[in-house]
């Protein structure tokens, strides 16, 4: 739901005027494109870790680290690359926002992937790592 809903939401943090608005969301939109194929990389590294769970071997388990830090390398290099478009289209306060919204989004979705992925098992049975208790 996040994800589908991550423009609105962003809309709704960011408060833009018109002209703002006319500027950021054209560079936005090839921010999610270019964001897309990070986060391809992600679930690629979730399939891959799935359909492996139950023989994982130390190659396999090499790569999806490996994956992993790509992703993760991949987010924070897109990020920086569009500062200098996003600098341009709004004020930095509105950008400081921004980039907040986008960690608090990322956030989420990272909690609700650790509550559901396992950890790699060291005994014959792994659970998720439950969330603390509130």
């Amino acid at each position: 739901v996040i994800q589908s809903e991550r423009k609105l939401l962003i809309s709704q943090g960011l408060a833009l005027t018109a002209d703002e608005s006319n500027a950021f969301w054209p560079v936005y939109d090839q921010y999610m494109l270019d964001m897309k194929s990070a986060g391809d990389l992600r679930v690629k590294v979730i399939t891959d870790y799935a359909a492996s769970y139950g023989n994982l071997t130390d190659d396999v388990a090499k790569q999806l680290i490996a994956d992993m830090l790509k992703y993760q390398e991949k987010v924070v290099k897109t990020r920086k690359s569009y500062l200098r478009k996003f600098r341009k289209a709004i004020p930095e306060t509105k950008l400081a926002r921004f980039y907040q919204i986008e960690n608090k989004l990322d956030a989420i979705t990272s909690f609700v992937l650790a509550d559901q992925i396992p950890l790699v098992p060291e005994a014959p049975s792994s659970q998720p790592i439950a969330p603390p208790a509130r």
